[in-house]
């Protein structure tokens, strides 16, 4: 590494102080060196307005394509800033040595840390690293390159400290998958395997308008009504040749220990995005083995039991947890029972959006 004036640390294990000294300078050492340009978009992600910055050409384009339809114009002043830079790319600017694939973490969320004020709030994993400023609003740091990261960095930008950030602004992070159809939200919340990703594609190929695989910033109106706001147009799917439309969409995993393949829906120009919706009924689906899909009304206790134990570790406080407890009990609920033809998915839920407009 030629000098830079940025002090030389490892990545095992950065503290905050360390980082916030050092990102600041390397950002700006990596504008400088890169040979591509600096690219900057604005998006407007949970009714906020966010500047991204980014130095590596392909780390800037997959992560627009994650946001794409979030973005907007650049005449609002940003509420949220974030700088990031590609190391594969910036050349010397390295402010880190880079673990070996199997030194790092056996976790692969990383570990997080925090300054003794909690101002700031820094995430390391094994192919990157990222600082939270929540008193400047600001989010800097480096990834080793666009190709070393894992599927959900990939598929999901900036989504643990973006997480910190709006939690701040009272919207929470919840693991569930959204669609809409004639402007009626249905948050379809499940554990791992019991088919929300199954259900949110089946829906978008069948036309309902996308709005998460996966993660969803939920926000509670004046009015006491839910609005459910998009993050990302993306997947992670299993076995992708179940859906062949998403086939020439699909990115492998980096890393030979994902089994998912990254899916930017935005690359399908026929997808229905919308940036956020009303949320009208609670889904809860599950894989039963029979020929059909059938829905039918779910207790409140039944929909908590199914979206808390995913969404906990995505709720930072008890505030957090109160608002999901809202949710149920002012949302209607749905057990949807998908059974093996995929294809009666997304008309069963149509005949749902049907009774939710009588």
């Amino acid at each position: 590494m030629r000098d830079t004036g940025i002090q030389e640390d490892t990545l095992q294990l950065m503290d905050p102080e360390t980082a916030r000294t050092n990102l600041d300078p390397a950002f700006a050492q990596a504008v400088n060196c890169a040979p591509g340009p600096l690219v900057e978009n604005y998006y407007r992600v949970a009714g906020h307005t966010v500047l991204v910055r980014v130095v590596g050409t392909q780390l800037a384009a997959d992560i627009d394509k994650a946001l794409s339809h979030l973005r907007s114009d650049p005449g609002t002043a940003p509420e949220l800033t974030i700088e990031i830079w590609d190391d594969a790319e910036a050349g010397p600017v390295s402010l880190t040595s880079w673990p070996a694939d199997d030194e790092f973490y056996a976790d692969f969320r990383g570990a997080v840390s925090s300054s003794e004020d909690s101002h700031f709030v820094l995430h390391q994993r094994q192919s990157s690293l990222m600082l939270l400023d929540r008193k400047n609003s600001r989010i800097v740091g480096c990834v080793r390159g666009a190709n070393a990261l894992f599927q959900d960095e990939r598929a999901r930008p900036f989504h643990l400290l973006l997480m910190i950030w709006l939690d701040d602004r009272s919207i929470h992070f919840i693991h569930s998958a959204l669609v809409a159809q004639d402007g009626l939200g249905l948050l379809i919340a499940g554990r791992s395997g019991a088919g929300k990703t199954t259900s949110s594609i089946s829906c978008l190929l069948a036309g309902f308008t996308f709005l998460s695989d996966d993660y969803v910033a939920l926000e509670a109106g004046p009015d006491g009504k839910f609005v459910g706001h998009s993050l990302y147009a993306t997947c992670l799917v299993d076995h992708v040749t179940r859906f062949p439309e998403l086939v020439p969409l699909a990115h492998a995993p980096n890393c030979g220990r994902e089994t998912k393949s990254v899916v930017y829906l935005a690359d399908n120009g026929a997808s229905r995005f919308a940036a956020d919706t009303p949320l009208a009924a609670l889904v809860l689906p599950k894989i039963v083995d029979r020929p059909d899909t059938v829905y039918y009304r779910a207790r409140p206790v039944e929909a908590m039991m199914e979206l808390a134990p995913s969404s906990l570790w995505l709720l930072p406080n008890s505030h957090s947890l109160q608002k999901m407890a809202e949710l149920v009990e002012k949302t209607p609920a749905y057990r949807l029972e998908l059974g093996r033809d995929v294809g009666q998915i997304a008309p069963t839920l149509r005949r749902l959006v049907g009774e939710l407009q009588e």
